[in-house]
């Protein structure tokens, strides 16, 4: 396996023990303002993981609480809100979140928006309010604001209909051997990538 290769696995390594090691220890009194908005979530999250049953395949999961299990939980509350945005807006902005952390703490450089590239990417219907399909493939510094202003996706800042509901991941960019930021650029893609001199 190349050099490159094992580096990329490392920080994506290191990404997810980050989000994990963030949901575990968020009841720290300093991050009070930040909290999940459900003491009884942040209660469950914390019980040990074999207490809880295993998810459904291919949904995503959070220290132990998926979203149908969310899901539940918003709809006894009886909220007038789908429950499933609600449930995948906490999950994802968390997992964006605590991976912003890490690649902060790891020195990553870069990192670059990846949407799901399907057709339920905002901005593919032209009544979408925000544009990530645009977004897809930009590449920032890690703690610049990507064009829509957010510095990562789910960021909880800015016009709503950039953060609610979204799906994104920034993930770490890795400069490619001989290449660099093109100068002046804020923000940019590979093709715009110059030689290394």
């Amino acid at each position: 396996m190349n050099p490159s290769r094992i580096a990329i696995l490392a920080v994506l390594l290191v990404a997810l023990v980050g989000v994990l090691w963030f949901q575990l220890f968020r009841t720290d009194p300093a991050l009070q303002d930040y909290q999940m908005p459900s003491r009884e979530t942040d209660e469950r999250a914390a019980e040990p993981a074999a207490e809880t049953e295993p998810p459904a395949p291919g949904r995503p999961v959070v220290s132990g609480v998926d979203i149908d299990e969310l899901i539940e939980e918003i709809q006894e509350v009886d909220f007038d809100y789908d429950a499933e945005r609600i449930a995948r807006t906490e999950i994802n902005g968390a997992q964006n979140e605590g991976a912003f952390d890490t690649e902060r703490e790891l020195g990553v450089q870069y990192h670059e928006w990846v949407t799901a590239q399907d057709d339920r990417v905002r901005g593919n219907d032209p009544e979408d309010v925000a544009d990530h399909t645009a977004l897809h493939g930009v590449i920032v510094a890690v703690g610049d604001p990507f064009p829509n202003g957010l510095t990562y996706p789910g960021e909880r800042i800015g016009d709503e209909a950039e953060w609610i509901n979204c799906r994104c991941r920034a993930v770490p960019f890795i400069m490619p051997e001989g290449k660099r930021a093109p100068t002046g650029m804020d923000h940019f893609t590979a093709a715009d990538l110059e030689e290394d001199e």
